[in-house]
């Protein structure tokens, strides 16, 4: 599978006139995370969250902020961008944040070929910047990396892969319910509501879960998800958990999870022999 890089920028502007208005307090929440895996056949959408206060901090996008999406081989001489556009209110009720999306196209991207991201946030109320004195550090992804970013861009899976995930809900963890992954894919239902879990194994493993997932051909390797609990409901609370799709076999069993990253603690799995029905089965040959 062919693997590069993809090199992004994020420059978030304030175009409005000079105003009593507070600076830019805070840019970051970044995503997709600095190491996420793509397909170079699909477009990637980045997401940013800006706060100022008295213009991010109420309902709707606020007023006078215009965001770019930088993006460039590090090969290239110049970079290519799009317009970022307002998306929702983030982080509580009333928000304080407003987030915007861009989208780079898949046109862009190309194996083999490494590239990198950071952002820069001008506020031209006074002509202040994030960061003051360095394209670097300043507006972090949501996984606690700082900039600049990497994307890594490989060719998309090349025949139907089954996913096997399993997760150990450990030691004083408990669910009211069904227990269910969701992640970045159509698959796991785009951060939707969730594939429910099975529970293989009732008698000797009573909390451990499983579940196999088919990823068509075509599909982007790199995965991220996490796991929901109690009606699957509950989200875990710690980062996302990802692997990268092997499209060297049909099937693939990944590592047992446990719960927000707890070492896993649940018994072996292990299922009875239903010797009446292998009774039956040998009865056939004699």
């Amino acid at each position: 599978m062919k693997a590069g890089l993809l090199l992004v920028a994020l420059a978030a502007l304030m175009i409005s006139a000079p105003s009593a208005y507070a600076v830019i307090g805070w840019t970051g929440n970044v995503w997709p995370c600095n190491n996420a895996t793509f397909a170079e056949t699909q477009d990637i959408t980045v997401y940013l969250e800006v706060y100022k206060a008295g213009v991010t901090d109420s309902y709707g996008q606020g007023a006078g902020i215009a965001v770019k999406l930088f993006y460039k081989q590090e090969s290239a001489a110049l970079y290519d961008s799009v317009v970022m556009v307002y998306n929702v209110d983030k982080g509580g009720d009333p928000p304080a944040n407003d987030e915007y999306m861009g989208t780079i196209p898949n046109a862009a991207l190309e194996g083999g070929v490494k590239e990198m991201a950071y952002t820069v946030v001008t506020d031209e109320t006074d002509g202040t910047t994030c960061p003051p004195t360095s394209l670097y550090g300043c507006g972090g992804d949501q996984c606690g990396n700082t900039p600049p970013f990497y994307y890594t861009i490989t060719a998309a899976t090349r025949q139907d892969v089954t996913v096997r995930f399993r997760l150990c809900l450990t030691a004083g963890v408990e669910t009211a319910g069904d227990v269910c992954v969701t992640g970045g894919h159509a698959a796991l239902t785009d951060w939707g509501s969730g594939v429910v879990m099975s529970r293989p194994c009732l008698d000797s493993s009573p909390k451990y879960y499983e579940v196999d997932v088919l990823f068509p051909a075509g599909s982007s390797p790199g995965i991220e998800y996490k796991y929901k609990k109690d009606d699957c409901a509950t989200w875990e609370g710690t980062g996302n958990h990802s692997f990268v799709i092997d499209d060297t076999a049909p099937i693939q069993v990944l590592w047992e999870d446990g719960w927000e990253y707890n070492t896993p603690d649940c018994p072996p799995c292990t299922t009875p022999v239903d010797s009446s029905t292998w009774g039956r089965i040998k009865a056939l040959y004699r």
